[in-house]
């Protein structure tokens, strides 16, 4: 999963967290373990990020019209 943060806020930093760090707003996460989905998740939850979706869009293809003449 990945996160965009709305406002900065600490985490956990390791699995056990015993360790913190300052997850800073606009900064884009990588949230691929399971401990660090699970704080993502919380993050979402409480408001202080948004999920980014790994599915991107493809770019609409241009139609051009046939001219009859």
């Amino acid at each position: 999963m990945k996160i965009v943060m709305k406002q900065s806020t600490r985490g956990s930093s390791n699995p056990h967290g015993t360790e913190t760090m300052m997850y800073e707003a606009a900064v884009e996460y990588d949230m691929s373990a399971p401990w660090q989905s699970e704080i993502g998740q919380v993050f979402i939850d409480n408001d202080l990020a948004d999920s980014i979706s790994e599915k991107k869009k493809a770019a609409p293809k241009k139609r051009t019209a046939k001219k009859s003449d």
